[in-house]
């Protein structure tokens, strides 16, 4: 049957003579149109989600995830509610067991922290030894003094006004204390236990204490319910802005002796507080104020972005080493402290709180085993400047090389739904932030230009190799297909040229033929009406039958 239809519908066969059929297999087959549409899409999905993942990485490093914890506004204690303080035999019969504590400082807070017996002894011998020899202070605001992370027994400098005063006496005693109620910031209340003579100070005066932490104590409030409110051992009391004299300040800040860091000068220091701790951090700003007259020395300081990982490691070996961090400006402002007390002729102090993301390794404990891998981290800064440069801007990013002293722990609030956005498991209800001491601080280094970035760089070789991937499958993916292609039509056209050849040829008989009779049906059977009469087998002749050998 002919076919006059110009197309043909229906798939292509593998092998096929018509030329319509060869028409039709020059375009693309069906799986070849498949992979074609594929591949931009599996092309577009992996820019997709590299171009994703530099979005989160740049709004990591534009937007830090800390936010300042808050506090409740404390109800006003009452002192004149107050439980009466222990008797003074109770007291005495502590002594012995407070000089013991006395031999191990570090673990004094293990044993105090209200107003018992053993923590009245321990105070009573401690205060007596700190009038020898004055020990710097601590200076605590009302954050870290009700936020529970400072150890009892510290030496403390609190500011603060009177609130209340009323006089402490304890059963059997001679002498006893003035109980003051000092209003802080933040609308928190701290007690004091001061000696006889604060009672001649006047209520609604600001005062400056010294002397030690003990923990915090149990007071009724206006409010009816009990409040938790710090509690300081007072040595000094005094309404002078400067009481650097009642400290012993000039002793250790201001000696003009030789300069010397003393040996225990980090025996102290710890890097869960969230306090920096004022002796420390006093003799590193008089180191880096010494360090001017040595230019050399942060010739060879530590790269602290790329080494941030070993500092968080191990903070000990690389306190009061030279390190160089490179952050973008979240707040800065000035140390009010440090212009109070001017340790070693430094009287201005610049605080800078920074952040920075870096792509390197990260040390994380998961399910209790620490595994470090590499990933894009953001890390939290803190700079303390000393020289007179003016307070930088937010988002300035800045270039500071100084002497590292410690993590400082800042309190940050909770918050679940940011945590999820951020995609943060977190493990601390703080963020800890590396502590540096420099003169000055510097323009950050200029970035690379476009392009030739590390993170740039390896995208677009991750991108590069994808597509020269999916095309090396396709590629080869066809050559299969036309390969298999080519194979059968090489068969099928051998196929076709032995048809060709065999075409009305008969092939000659390779053997004798036996002699056949007869059969008897056929012979019995009549023919048909008008059909040739059957052909009678004639008998061979003598010379063509083969007769056996004789």
């Amino acid at each position: 049957m002919l076919d006059f239809r110009t197309t043909k519908k229906g798939p292509v066969p593998a092998f096929s003579l018509d030329k319509r059929d060869h028409l039709r297999r020059q375009t693309m087959r069906k799986r070849e149109w498949r992979a074609v549409i594929m591949l931009p899409l599996a092309i577009g999905v992996v820019v997709y989600f590299v171009m994703h993942l530099l979005e989160q990485y740049h709004a990591a490093s534009a937007q830090p995830k800390i936010q300042d914890a808050t506090f409740t506004p404390m109800s006003q204690p009452i002192l004149a509610n107050a439980p009466p303080l222990p008797s003074e035999s109770a007291i005495v019969a502590m002594t012995e067991g407070a000089r013991e504590l006395m031999k191990n400082p570090q673990g004094v807070y293990l044993h105090i922290g209200e107003t018992d017996p053993i923590t009245l002894a321990w105070m009573r011998e401690q205060l007596a030894l700190d009038a020898k020899s004055p020990p710097v202070p601590q200076r605590f605001t009302a954050r870290e003094l009700v936020g529970g992370n400072i150890h009892a027994g510290v030496p403390a400098l609190v500011s603060g006004r009177i609130e209340d005063s009323i006089s402490a006496v304890p059963d059997g005693a001679d002498e006893g204390y003035q109980r003051l109620l000092l209003a802080l910031d933040e609308q928190q209340f701290a007690e004091v236990l001061a000696p006889p003579e604060a009672a001649n100070l006047i209520i609604g005066h600001n005062v400056q204490v010294v002397g030690r932490f003990l923990g915090h104590d149990q007071l009724p409030s206006a409010s009816g319910v009990t409040v938790k409110v710090p509690l300081i051992a007072a040595r000094v009391v005094s309404e002078d802005a400067d009481v650097s004299q009642d400290l012993g300040v000039p002793r250790e800040w201001q000696s003009g002796g030789e300069w010397r860091l003393p040996d225990d000068l980090f025996a102290d220091l710890s890097d869960e507080r969230t306090v920096i701790e004022t002796r420390p951090y006093y003799y590193l700003l008089g180191q880096v104020k010494l360090d001017l007259t040595s230019p050399d020395v942060y010739a060879d300081a530590i790269d602290g972005n790329a080494r941030a990982n070993d500092i968080h490691q191990d903070p000990d070996a690389f306190r009061n080493k030279p390190v160089r961090f490179v952050a973008t400006v979240l707040r800065a402002w000035e140390d009010p402290d440090v212009a109070k007390d001017q340790p070693f002729g430094v009287g201005r102090c610049i605080r800078i709180l920074a952040y920075h993301s870096d792509f390197g390794p990260i040390t994380e404990t998961i399910d209790g085993e620490a595994k470090t891998r590499s990933k894009i981290v953001q890390r939290m800064f803190e700079f303390a400047i000393t020289g007179s440069q003016p307070i930088p801007e937010p988002r300035t990013q800045l270039s500071v090389t100084g002497r590292f002293l410690k993590f400082h722990a800042i309190p940050v609030k909770e918050n679940q739904a940011r945590d999820r956005a951020h995609k943060l498991q977190r493990q601390s209800d703080k963020v800890y932030a590396y502590f540096l001491i420099a003169h000055s601080y510097g323009a950050a280094p200029p970035p690379p230009p476009a392009g030739q970035t590390r993170t740039e760089f390896v995208v677009g070789m991750s991108i590069a190799a994808t597509v020269l991937v999916l095309l090396t499958v396709f590629y080869f993916q066809m050559r299969k297909e036309n390969r298999a292609a080519d194979h059968m039509q090489v068969q099928v056209r051998k196929l076709r040229e032995t048809r060709r050849g065999l075409r009305g040829k008969i092939l000659p008989a390779t053997g004798d033929v036996p002699a056949v009779a007869p059969d008897a049906s056929a012979a019995s059977t009549p023919a048909a009406p008008g059909a040739p009469a059957a052909a009678t087998p004639e008998t061979p002749s003598a010379g063509d039958v083969d007769h056996p050998p004789a």
